[in-house]
């Protein structure tokens, strides 16, 4: 009986510590159960004039240098093709804020731009990619 008992708390427990683990990990990435994220989700009345110019002009760092997107007119190879990917806003905001991959890692573009430009950015890009 003891026996079973102990491999029954030590399945607990690893299922406890693997549901912390990634619910951590969500929310340290921006994603999941983020704040922000739901905050700029919330978000309506998108301009998506203001969405092109970001992708095309952010502070420093602007979308079009890595992303392609027919619709700016971006062509690059350097990361994914937003026309193939057609990513949902949340995907765009998570992975902007969450710093996924190469100039996100980089570049602190959780302070550089502001919920409604996060917005504006991700309904610019979900409005156009694959169009």
């Amino acid at each position: 009986m003891r026996h079973q008992y102990t491999n029954r708390a030590v399945i607990v427990m690893g299922l406890l510590f693997v549901a912390f683990s990634a619910t951590f990990a969500l929310v340290a990435l921006g994603g999941g159960g983020s704040d922000r994220v739901g905050q700029v989700l919330a978000l309506d009345d998108h301009d998506l004039d203001a969405g092109r110019s970001l992708y095309l002009e952010a502070v420093g760092s602007p979308c079009a240098d890595c992303h392609s997107l027919a619709d700016a007119a971006a062509v690059s190879d350097r990361a994914s093709d937003l026309d193939q990917l057609r990513p949902t806003p949340r995907e765009t905001v998570v992975s902007i804020l969450g710093g996924h991959i190469g100039a996100h890692e980089s570049r602190n573009y959780r302070v550089e731009l502001s919920d409604r430009q996060l917005a504006d950015l991700a309904a610019y890009i979900d409005s156009v990619a694959g169009g």
